[in-house]
């Protein structure tokens, strides 16, 4: 290797000290004025600064120009990783991960409840549609296809025997199951088992129309009203029969003269707010309920409406006012409720 290296630079005998393997370049000095000199190098300097340098010069036919183009440099930060300092003084490795300040931490943390506070609101119903419901099957396919989209229906089952909580859930309703007989007890459940900030209730037999819910919920929704009754209608002569009428009147007169509120009546749709509803702490199981929810609802200086809605024959055989009977234990029930003293209760919900 020595020989073919002296003849190739005409010039003397390169001198190479310890073990030499192939590929190896240690120690190899030389003192060849052609060496020196090589095309493509640097220029003439001495040998040693040469072999210093040579490492650093372009080979031949190759510019100082990065291959693939330039590469924009970045300014360094203030303070680089591994000269911040660590809790306890000491420099901390940029290895090491920076522990973070309480502040930090607090607000990390309201930041993910806020994001799955957003996660939630965006899976939860505007509006949650109670549904008492005792043997309805024949008319839930036409309420629950009535329910307006994006709202839920939750159907109280109150001990039906004809199926009707299963086919409600085969229509894709929320079953509740109440074992404990009564209007009120049935709503009073599917109060519990709402989420949505927006309540409505009303009757499973199809005397109503859920797809006009919207039409009640909007005033709630745009802060004009506390509780938004139903006033129905009637469609057809003997849809409403006349013993139900008369009472209905004579218990509106009956509110009027205990809480102040000209009302009409005292229908089952009706909707409010969830958290002012449970507010209100209604204790009535039976038929009093719904009048139970007006008069406290006065009592807490609540804005009520009533609007308009049509009342449709219904399907089947009404449990309450279908009989006279059923009637005066409605008016029964509804007159213990207004015999109760004025409830000091928080203000209407604003």
């Amino acid at each position: 290797m020595a020989t073919s290296l002296s003849e190739a630079r005409s010039g003397p005998e390169p001198v190479v000290t310890g073990e030499y393997q192939l590929g190896d370049a240690r120690h190899i000095t030389a003192s060849s004025p052609r060496l020196r000199q090589e095309p493509g190098r640097l220029p003439q300097v001495p040998f040693s600064v040469g072999m210093r340098e040579s490492a650093k010069a372009p080979l031949r036919g190759q510019t100082s120009e990065p291959r693939y183009g330039r590469v924009q440099e970045m300014p360094l930060s203030p303070q680089p990783p591994d000269t911040l300092r660590a809790p306890s003084g000491r420099k901390r490795p940029a290895s090491e991960p920076r522990q973070r300040t309480s502040g930090e931490l607090r607000a990390r943390h309201h930041s993910s409840l806020h994001t799955l506070k957003d996660v939630m609101d965006r899976h939860r119903p505007l509006a949650d549609v109670v549904l008492p419901c005792l043997n309805e099957a024949a008319a839930l396919p036409w309420v629950l296809e009535r329910i307006p989209p994006g709202w839920r229906a939750i159907v109280v089952d109150n001990g039906s025997t004809d199926g009707s909580a299963e086919l409600a859930a085969s229509l894709g309703a929320h079953v509740v199951g109440e074992p404990v007989r009564g209007f009120g007890a049935a709503c009073a459940a599917g109060l519990r088992a709402a989420a949505a900030p927006v309540v409505c209730f009303c009757d499973c037999d199809a005397t109503l129309d859920p797809g006009l819910l919207p039409s009640l919920a909007q005033p709630v929704l745009d802060g004009e009203a506390d509780l938004v009754l139903g006033r129905r209608r009637p469609t057809t002569q003997g849809t409403w029969p006349m013993h139900a009428r008369l009472a209905n009147r004579e218990l509106a007169r009956l509110v009027r003269r205990r809480t102040g509120l000209h009302l009409h009546d005292l229908g089952p749709m009706r909707v409010a707010r969830r958290e002012a509803l449970l507010d209100l702490d209604l204790t009535d199981r039976r038929s009093g309920y719904p009048l139970q929810m007006v008069v406290r609802a006065a009592d807490a200086g609540w804005r009520v409406r009533e609007v308009d809605v049509p009342y449709y024959p219904r399907a089947g055989r009404s449990k309450v006012t279908g009989t006279w009977r059923g009637t005066w234990h409605a008016v029964r029930d509804m007159r213990a409720v207004l015999s109760e003293p004025p409830r000091s209760l928080a203000g209407a919900p604003r």
